[in-house]
């Protein structure tokens, strides 16, 4: 059920596709270290909020992308990936 500007089902879809991705990233290390100081499951607690935090955040700057011209998105974007293309093959050519 969509209210028009937010869809709480595409969020929780989102939010349940990412999750298990981004655990193994830096926040599972920092869960693990506040969990052997602190009690876990309010650590837990606190990740699942951050991360619900992070989801919105996200869900909101895409619907506020949707509102960019198509084609100023698509130029950016071929940008970007261009750069960073750039950026990682100079770099792998002066590693070791």
């Amino acid at each position: 059920m969509s209210n028009g500007v937010f869809d709480l089902g595409v969020a929780a879809a989102t939010f349940l596709v990412i999750f298990p991705a981004e655990l193994p990233d830096k926040t599972l290390v920092a869960t693990l270290v506040l969990s052997t100081r602190l009690r876990p499951f309010p650590v837990w607690i606190g990740v699942c909020l951050a991360f619900t935090v992070q989801t919105g955040i996200a869900v909101g700057l895409g619907k506020a992308a949707s509102f960019l011209p198509v084609t100023g998105v698509r130029v950016a974007a071929v940008v970007l990936f261009l750069a960073g293309a750039t950026i990682l093959f100079r770099a792998a050519r002066n590693a070791d």
